[in-house]
């Protein structure tokens, strides 16, 4: 997802991490000393830096980071070579206008689009003549209930966002379905503080995990 500048610093951008997360990363990660971990405040503090190069900072905009940035990379003299960003989904905009401000090659919001949004991935490939399983996109109609699946049964009711089996559901039959759906939107309001849950833009078209599946 990033294209190397040879003998530079590789901007790691990490926006929603717990403490086993970021150990397992730095476990494997070889050439550390090569690696500036740009840390959302937020999940990882100044405690964690050690002897790591690290930045930490709210994200909430992108001029703050690339300030701390550019102060980092004159104080060491040197450069970056790349920006590689995880659960862009929600930070996308952080990790682009950094590439932008170092000249950094990047790849297109599309792209990303295509890789965090479950349905619209399932549409791209099927469009391409990829064979996928059998999907549906479902939302509710004006007096709240969802339509009966036309793509039968068993199936699976996911989150269009996200990963992991947070918020997954096997349905047998509609009355299993209909109870599914229930604990889903439930399960959404009791989560409502979860990035998975944002609504974004994506190919053009306004995205609202919480309501359609």
């Amino acid at each position: 997802m990033a294209m190397l500048r040879k003998e530079g610093m590789v901007i790691l951008v990490l926006t929603d991490l717990d403490d086993d997360d970021f150990e397992i990363i730095l476990d494997n990660i070889e050439f550390r000393d090569r690696i500036l971990f740009l840390c959302d405040r937020d999940y990882a503090g100044e405690k964690k830096a050690g002897t790591l190069n690290m930045i930490v900072d709210s994200l909430a905009t992108p001029n703050s980071a690339i300030t701390k940035l550019k102060a980092w990379v004159k104080h060491r003299k040197t450069h970056f070579s790349a920006v590689i960003g995880l659960d862009e989904e929600y930070r996308y905009r952080i990790s682009e206008a950094i590439a932008k401000e170092f000249g950094l090659r990047f790849y297109q919001r599309k792209t990303m689009d295509l890789c965090s949004n479950k349905y619209l991935q399932r549409v791209a490939l099927s469009n391409a003549g990829i064979g996928v399983p059998n999907f549906q996109l479902i939302e509710p109609d004006q007096s709240g209930r969802f339509p009966r699946p036309k793509i039968g049964f068993p199936n699976v009711l996911k989150l269009m966002t996200g990963v992991g089996s947070a918020h997954l559901y096997l349905n047998r039959s509609q009355k299993q379905l209909d109870a599914n759906l229930k604990k889903l939107t439930a399960g959404i309001k009791q989560d409502s503080r979860n990035p998975i849950l944002s609504k974004y833009e994506a190919e053009g078209e306004a995205i609202d995990p919480t309501s359609r599946f």
